[in-house]
């Protein structure tokens, strides 16, 4: 999923209200019908509209609209989008400093990885040159 904090909002929302509205938990439960499709529809939607935002209800509103439609219209499955998180600024430095951490150990562990392939392949190398010496003895 590529977005996945977004898919997460939507269905999050789309849950609470199939369990506080009957009727549209019919229309929720149509196996036909996932969230990551209502997501594109929803982003195809925005495009169609050509809009560069949108308020929650709105975004709640075309999410509901996708599930209770039977058609609810094109869907555009090519488009890239970007959900906009706003972090508070203490979080934000914590949250890039643990970030560069965990990059840094994944870098650590991709060299240590790649060491220790080429460390066997010389080790092998050497078993084999030393297989195809003559000897004298």
């Amino acid at each position: 999923m590529k977005n996945k904090p977004f898919a997460e909002a939507i269905k999050s929302y789309l849950d609470r209200r199939a369990s506080e509205d009957k009727m549209f938990a019919e229309s929720y439960a149509n196996p036909k019908k996932n969230i990551i499709e209502c997501c594109d529809f929803i982003v195809s939607e925005v495009k169609r509209q050509n809009r560069t935002a949108m308020t929650d209800d709105e975004v709640y509103g075309l999410a509901v609209h996708y599930y209770d439609e039977a058609d609810p219209g094109k869907i555009d499955k090519g488009i890239a989008s970007r959900a906009a998180i706003v972090i508070p600024g203490d979080d934000k430095e914590r949250l890039r400093a643990e970030a560069i951490e965990e990059y840094k150990r994944q870098c650590i562990e991709e060299i240590k990885n790649k060491e220790s392939k080429l460390s066997a392949i010389s080790a092998n190398k050497r078993k084999e040159d030393k297989a195809e010496l003559p000897t004298l003895f």
